[in-house]
């Protein structure tokens, strides 16, 4: 697994050094305190996982900034997925996910729609829109590491990208909502995808367990039938 690591560490890099001048500039015209570019790099666990979970949030709340690849690429791999981080109901439903797909914790790989935070916050409404003018890299990040699993932690006001991203349609999952909880049929990258809401979205509403135990169940029911 260490060769496939290897390997697809260096297409991401070559991806990221490729598009350097759209990811780096893409906050230029803002007179903002903001912080990335976000780039990811998923660990060991990722690739030896039976099954590859990829996350997608909104945002960081702070990160390096650095105008060289490598630095914003060494920031996700001394981060791993929050492994000394405080407790925060992002992470600590990422880890139940975690548990409940793969039995095991920091194995998922860890991406964002918004590429920058501002001032550790989610992005005005104008940056946003510059933001989401590079998810194409988003894409080509997922197409690079090949998840079996994407759960987009976004919420439905993001829908429209998201839905742009993914393709696919949503469908409702049972004693849910769709803006709850919604499966992604036929999307663009063959994967068990859902979108959901913000982690602390969940716990304030009392949604945490029904959403992790309906993608587990879904997850399951899925890999059972390939496998048929």
């Amino acid at each position: 697994m260490s060769e496939t690591r290897d390997r697809k560490k260096a297409e991401l890099r070559s991806l990221y050094e490729e598009n350097a001048q759209s990811l780096f500039s893409a906050t230029e015209n803002f007179n903002t305190n903001t912080n990335g570019p976000f780039l990811i790099s998923p660990n060991a666990g990722y690739w030896s996982a039976p099954v590859r979970v990829a996350f997608i949030g909104q945002e960081t709340r702070g990160w390096v900034s650095s105008d060289k690849v490598e630095e914003q690429i060494a920031g996700y791999e001394g981060f791993n997925l929050g492994e000394n981080y405080r407790a925060s109901p992002f992470w600590n439903v990422i880890r139940k996910l975690e548990r409940r797909i793969t039995s095991e914790n920091y194995t998922s790989a860890w991406l964002n729609l918004n590429r920058y935070d501002e001032k550790k916050k989610r992005p005005s409404k104008a940056l946003a829109k510059t933001l989401s003018e590079i998810d194409w890299i988003l894409a080509k990040e997922l197409e690079i590491i090949e998840p079996h699993v994407i759960i987009a932690m976004t919420g439905p006001s993001y829908d429209d990208r998201i839905l742009k991203l993914l393709g696919g349609e949503k469908k409702g999952v049972e004693g849910l909502k769709v803006g709850q909880l919604c499966e992604l049929e036929n999307n663009t990258f063959a994967a068990n995808a859902f979108r959901t809401y913000h982690p602390k979205y969940l716990r304030l509403s009392k949604l945490e367990d029904i959403v992790i135990a309906a993608i587990g169940e879904r997850v399951d029911k899925n890999r059972i039938q390939e496998k048929t």
